[in-house]
């Protein structure tokens, strides 16, 4: 079996081997032992199952993680770290933006939790800085809307 490297939501990198299944035209499942892109399903070694979109043998894009102690992560991944947990909805574009309720973990360190609307922060919601500065209330459009609190 082929080791490639995963991270899970708690950036742990982890070497297992794995099966995936991918649909064919015909609708039936199709075992792959080589690079992993677009839509499938893969089994770890240790029981963990993801399911949902890959790219470069990563998770990214549209997926659920569910972990061999019973634990689920679903959401938006990026090179195998799910970046944000919570509702979503398919973009003009076909990628999928957070729409609804969710945490976000950017780039920079910060962390947003809070409502979303076609991937853009929209309504209460709380963002916390890698200062530790937080700032909770209500955005419109990616932008806070009064004083921090």
């Amino acid at each position: 079996m082929i080791r490639i490297p995963i991270t899970d939501t708690s950036s742990r990198i982890l070497s297992q081997q794995y099966s995936y299944f991918s649909k064919m035209a015909n609708g039936r499942e199709k075992t792959r032992r080589q690079s992993i892109e677009g839509s499938g399903k893969i089994t770890y070694d240790d029981g963990d199952v993801y399911t949902g979109s890959f790219k470069d043998n990563l998770p990214h894009g549209s997926g659920k993680m569910e972990y061999a102690d019973g634990k689920v992560s679903e959401g938006i991944w990026k090179d195998g770290k799910l970046i944000y947990e919570g509702d979503t909805k398919d973009s003009e574009g076909g990628e999928p933006v957070p729409h609804g309720k969710g945490t976000y973990k950017y780039d920079d360190g910060c962390v947003y939790t809070g409502s979303f609307k076609d991937g853009s922060k929209e309504g209460d919601g709380m963002m916390i800085y890698p200062s530790q500065d937080t700032y909770k209330g209500d955005w419109k459009g990616n932008v806070q809307l009064d004083k921090a609190k």
